[in-house]
C-alpha cells in the first residue's frame, strides 16, 4: 500500500508542474500575440512610409530656386550619317545633344532630387533661348575608322518656377499612363516657346511627413506648339507619367570641347621595341712598355 501512496505521489509531482506549465506557455502565447498586434501596425506605417521616401533626400533644401547639372561627352558620327547638304558639324551637333541630354536625364531622374514649385517675380517675362549652341569647331576626321568626331559639354539648369511649367494635360491614344518614347499633349503656364522646341521634366506630387513636394520621375521634348498647348515626347522616364503631372522646361546650353582643353593621348607603345642595329667594335687591350728601373743612389 505504501508503494502505491508513493506511485501516486510521484505521478502528481510530475504532472502538476507540467500542468502549470502548459498555462504559462498559453499565457505567454496570448500577451505575444496582443503585443504582435499593437506592434505590427506601427512597423508597416513607418516601414511604408520609409520605402515612400527611400530615394529621397530629405536633408534637402526644399526652397530651392535652381539646380545645375552637366556632363561631358566624345561623339561620332559616320559619313553616311551625315544628310545631304549638311556639314560634319552639324551632323555631330544633333548627336551630342541627343547622347548628351539622355545623360542629362538619367542624373537628375538618379538625384533624388525634390522641390516646392514657387513664383519667381521679375522674371516671368524673360525671353529665353532654351537650346543655346556657343563656339566654333572643326570635326576631326579619323581616316582608319572613316568617321567624324569632337568632343562636348552640356549643362541644364533647372529652375522651379511656376512660369515656366505646365501640366500634362493628355496622354496619346486617351491611355491612362505612358513610358518613354510616347506623345502627350501639353499645356503650358505661359507662352513662353516662340516656336522653340526645349528640353522639360516631369515631376509628380507626393506627400512625405506631411509635406507636399514634387519629385522628378521623366523628362522629354516639345515637337511642335500651337499657342499655350504643345505636343511633346516623353524619353526618358523613372515611373509611369500620367495626366496632371507637372513639367518644367529646362534650358540647355551645348559647347564643343577645343582642342586646347582635351588631353592629349599618347602615342601607343609597341609591345617588341626594335633595337638599332650597329656596327660591332671589338676593342683589344694594348701592353704597356716595361718602365726603365732607376739605378739607386749611393749610401
Amino acid at each position: 500500500m505504501s508503494i502505491l501512496i508513493q506511485f501516486q505521489l510521484f505521478r502528481q509531482r510530475l504532472l502538476i508542474p507540467g500542468w502549470h506549465c502548459q498555462l504559462y506557455a498559453k499565457g505567454k502565447l496570448k500577451q505575444t500575440i496582443r503585443n504582435f498586434s499593437i506592434i505590427f501596425p506601427l512597423f508597416c506605417m513607418f516601414g511604408c512610409a520609409g520605402s515612400l521616401s527611400k530615394d529621397l533626400d530629405l536633408n534637402q533644401d526644399l526652397d530651392v530656386k535652381s539646380s545645375t547639372v552637366e556632363t561631358s561627352l566624345e561623339v561620332s558620327v559616320d559619313q553616311q550619317d551625315i544628310s545631304h547638304g549638311g556639314s560634319p558639324e552639324q551632323a555631330l551637333l544633333a548627336e551630342a545633344e541627343s547622347q548628351g541630354m539622355d545623360a542629362i536625364f538619367e542624373k537628375w531622374l538618379n538625384s533624388g532630387f525634390i522641390f516646392q514649385i514657387r513664383d519667381c517675380p521679375g522674371e516671368e517675362d524673360t525671353e529665353y533661348t532654351f537650346i543655346h549652341t556657343e563656339g566654333q569647331f572643326s570635326a576631326d576626321f579619323d581616316q582608319v575608322a572613316g568617321n567624324y568626331s569632337s568632343g562636348f559639354r552640356l549643362r541644364s539648369d533647372f529652375q522651379a518656377c511656376r512660369h515656366l511649367s505646365g501640366k500634362i494635360l493628355r496622354l496619346d491614344r486617351e491611355k491612362t499612363m505612358t513610358a518613354h518614347y510616347q506623345n502627350v499633349i501639353l499645356r503650358l503656364q505661359g507662352g513662353l516657346l516662340n516656336n522653340q522646341q526645349p528640353y522639360f521634366l516631369i515631376a509628380e506630387q507626393e506627400s512625405v511627413r506631411d509635406i507636399s513636394i514634387l519629385r522628378l520621375i521623366g523628362g522629354g521634348k516639345v515637337l511642335d506648339v500651337l499657342g499655350r498647348l504643345a505636343r511633346g515626347k516623353i524619353l526618358k522616364v523613372r515611373k509611369e507619367i500620367q495626366a496632371g503631372d507637372r513639367f518644367f522646361l529646362v534650358p540647355v546650353r551645348l559647347e564643343p570641347i577645343i582642342a586646347s582643353e582635351k588631353v592629349p593621348e599618347q602615342a601607343p607603345i609597341p609591345e617588341h621595341t626594335p633595337v638599332p642595329k650597329v656596327d660591332e667594335v671589338i676593342v683589344q687591350p694594348k701592353e704597356e712598355p716595361e718602365k726603365k728601373k732607376l739605378p739607386l743612389e749611393p749610401k
